[in-house]
């Protein structure tokens, strides 16, 4: 479901070089803020399962920030601010005073990609540690267990990447007791 979004996100992205390339300085504005809008739907829809309806690049960042419960670096802040202002003066030929000049889109381009590295690169970070993490529970569940169950969104394959991982362990105890682990909340992400 995410994947048409990011790959439109690459696409538009494609299309911004090439307009800047070729001196097109309207359509290379407008489209490095288009690569970034569909980007960040993309991950939201990954990590939520859905997008809210709007055109800013910083309100969907600060959507991205409250799902990840991640702080983000002060310049993608900035960049995602900057950007918004393309998507109106790029399309409408009375919201200019004058044409753009080389030096915009340049720096719209620049803001564009300090979205995707730095984005992209906190994203991997974080679900790298997500993984690790359970992992470390999992294997600790193991070696003290007779048997451990997957069972919720993870197993039936309808989870989103910040689902969290429902368990079941059956313990050589003799004693019969319920625990409830929320890894999700243990990891920070709920």
């Amino acid at each position: 479901m995410a994947e048409p979004w990011l790959n439109k996100a690459r696409r538009f992205r494609d299309y911004a070089r090439e307009d800047l390339a070729n001196n097109r300085f309207d359509s290379a504005a407008f489209f490095a803020q288009q690569s970034v809008e569909p980007l960040i739907k993309g991950l939201l829809i990954k990590f939520s399962g859905s997008r809210p309806i709007t055109h800013s690049t910083y309100e969907l960042l600060q959507y991205l920030v409250k799902i990840l419960s991640k702080e983000v670096p002060q310049e993608v802040t900035r960049c995602a601010e900057l950007l918004e202002q393309h998507y109106v003066q790029a399309r409408y030929s009375d919201a200019r005073i004058n044409d753009y000049r080389r030096w915009e889109p340049l720096g719209v381009w620049t803001w564009c990609g300090i979205m995707y590295s730095r984005w992209l690169e906190a994203l991997i970070e974080v679900s790298k540690w997500r993984e690790t993490r359970f992992r470390e529970v999992l294997n600790e569940l193991c070696r003290k267990s007779l048997v451990v169950v997957l069972f919720g969104s993870r197993a039936r394959g309808d989870n989103t990447p910040l689902s969290d991982w429902d368990l079941m362990a059956v313990i050589p105890t003799g004693d019969f007791r319920i625990e409830v682990r929320d890894i999700g909340r243990w990891f920070g992400y709920h």
